[in-house]
């Protein structure tokens, strides 16, 4: 420390490694120039502190490393700086976690790569997911049909295609189906029926349009008439009269159209 003051030497003394505890926290001691500052990498994120009067520090770095990790300790004293690296070692139970966690990602990959191996298109949905589970029982086996409209499938459907995915938790398996003979035709039953209900609404529709009501006021009555352009055909009646008549009719709704009610003269409108 007098050495110091005397000459100015900066100096840094940090163990090279370093274990983090259970709770994976550092507790980092080192020697340097009293009342100096240090940090851990820029001080933004990292912990930083001043040594005492004696050159002590203590750092404090919170990180859940999943190996060793080496982290920069820098010293600051009068516009000098200097830094080290130290070591960032994984606590026991953090070390034996990851190799538990290696040895399941291990096995995880090879049950997938078994599993792509396998031969299990045109094999029933129940076939196949005994085949795969006959690995590991512990993949989860899925199924979608393979058609978007058909959503629904069945244990008996014929695998057409296979996905395997692969995570840290496990291996997962989705199986395409072709959905049964039965599937198809309740389908294309389905659609003909809403074709049906669709072409009959577009005919009610298209009659409503070609048939017009008009109305001839008088004092006291009025009269009524009901144009049908589909069959061509007039209707009559009256407020005070509620008795039909009706005529086909010729010519043009857009020009004149001509009639004759049995009743009366030969009319036109």
């Amino acid at each position: 420390m007098l050495e110091f003051k005397k000459n100015g030497t900066l100096f840094l003394e940090l163990p090279e490694k370093v274990n983090e505890n259970n709770n994976h926290i550092v507790h980092i001691k080192g020697q340097t120039a009293p009342k100096s500052r240090v940090q851990i990498g820029f001080g933004i994120f990292g912990d930083t502190t001043t040594a005492d009067a004696t050159g002590s520090f203590r750092l404090t770095h919170d990180d859940n490393i999943q190996q060793n990790t080496n982290i920069k300790i820098t010293t600051k004293y009068n516009n000098k700086q200097m830094s080290k690296i130290v070591t960032v070692v994984p606590s026991p139970k953090r070390l034996h976690t990851i190799e538990q966690q290696n040895k399941r990602t291990k096995q995880y990959k090879k049950e997938a790569v078994a599993v792509k191996k396998m031969s299990l298109k045109t094999k029933s949905f129940t076939e196949a997911k005994s085949s795969i589970q006959g690995i590991s029982s512990s993949i989860v086996v899925t199924s979608k049909s393979n058609d978007n409209e058909i959503t629904e499938v069945s244990d008996s459907d014929i695998v057409t295609d296979v996905t395997v995915k692969q995570t840290n938790n496990g291996v997962s398996v989705e199986l395409y189906l072709e959905p049964s003979d039965s599937s198809k035709k309740a389908l294309a039953d389905k659609k003909a029926s809403e074709q049906k209900s669709k072409d009959l609404e577009s005919a009610k529709n298209k009659y409503r349009e070609n048939v017009k009501a008009y109305e001839v006021q008088f004092n006291d009555y009025a009269i009524e008439y009901l144009i049908d352009k589909n069959t061509s055909t007039i209707y009559e009646t009256t407020t005070d009269d509620h008795s039909i008549s009706q005529s086909k009719f010729t010519g043009s709704m857009d020009e004149k159209i001509s009639f004759n009610f049995r009743w009366t003269r030969n009319d036109c409108f």
